[in-house]
């Protein structure tokens, strides 16, 4: 029987989490839902305790062979029996009323994506910081700026439309880092309407296990391939065009510091800055002028860069420094 809401919940060694976070699916006030949660080659107990809710014919667990979360949520996605679909992270959970405010919200504006406030909560000192950004926005256009604008370009607390999302988003395997900036702007694509729900819909838990944000090549790797994404991908509102192209600028403007981690990559790299510049018209601001330098003078660009880098909370002194040195 088909459900109204599917949650995808993609599961890798998250034993110490996972029974909040269904827990808080199987007490909300909205009952119609289906769980599809996918053990990604898990080497702690997460499997165990997935199979412990075997007994409740809404949860399916589904074990598959480690292959990161891309693949895990496609997996997934081939399960979902769902009108709608929405994401969770297995540490995170969902307050009580986060499906039957998701969903009102949907139905009622007849819309195609409903973007929700979330809250982050501190594993080590149970510090709470509600993020519910006023949101303004009335056309898709909006919603792709908004969501650029305050680093909400992830696929949890959202709520979509299956068939939409399986018709539109086809994320590359082996972006491993920022995958969820393009199923995001993928989707947002072919929307028609969007709305919001101002309040809590989600509990980001920021619990001190979490992966390293540390420098690595993979993360480099897959940062080249989304910024390659960003610069051909066109929205149809052209007004978010300029906020799509200054964040593929971000992303470059960071690998050239980084590129001795990738030494392989560095004619890619090069070659999308020639693209960046050619395409953004008028050049603005350091950032600009670094990527602008580095096709002149690339060695100088990756030394300032890392100098940069180097330098923390003193970064903006030493940047007008810079800039007054420059020109």
């Amino acid at each position: 029987m088909k459900k109204v809401v599917s949650i995808v919940i993609p599961v890798y060694n998250a034993g110490k989490y996972i029974k909040r976070c269904i827990d808080s699916i199987i007490g909300q006030t909205f009952n119609d839902w289906e769980v599809i949660a996918v053990n990604d080659g898990s080497t702690d107990d997460s499997l165990t305790i997935l199979n412990q809710y075997a007994g409740d014919d809404r949860i399916t667990v589904i074990d598959i062979p480690n292959g990161g979360v891309v693949n895990a949520r496609k997996t997934a996605l081939s399960y979902a029996n769902g009108i709608y679909l929405t994401f969770v992270d297995a540490d995170d959970y969902l307050p009580p009323v986060s499906l039957q405010l998701m969903v009102d919200r949907l139905v009622s504006t007849d819309s195609d994506l409903v973007v929700g406030g979330y809250t982050l909560l501190w594993e080590k000192d149970r510090r709470e910081k509600e993020i519910n950004n006023k949101k303004e926005f009335n056309t898709v256009g909006d919603c792709i700026k908004y969501c650029i604008k305050n680093g909400e370009t992830f696929l949890p607390v959202k709520l979509y439309k299956t068939d939409i999302f399986r018709a539109s988003v086809n994320i590359p395997h082996d972006v491993t880092f920022m995958e969820d900036t393009i199923g995001v702007l993928q989707y947002l694509s072919v929307c028609k309407r969007v709305t919001s729900v101002d309040s809590s819909i989600y509990v980001y838990f920021k619990n001190t296990g979490s992966a390293s944000m540390s420098t690595n090549p993979r993360k480099l790797l897959s940062m080249i391939k989304v910024s390659d994404f960003l610069m051909h991908y066109e929205p149809f509102e052209r007004g978010a065009h300029k906020i799509v192209w200054d964040k593929a600028g971000d992303l470059l403007y960071y690998i050239i510091g980084q590129l001795n981690y990738i030494p392989e990559s560095r004619e890619k790299v090069r070659q999308q800055i020639q693209c960046y510049i050619k395409n953004k018209g008028k050049l603005i601001g350091f950032r600009d002028t670094l990527l602008a330098l580095y096709l002149s003078l690339p060695s100088t660009a990756i030394a300032i860069q890392r100098i940069l880098n180097s330098f923390g909370i003193f970064k903006s002194m030493i940047k007008r420094k810079i800039w007054k040195m420059i020109h």
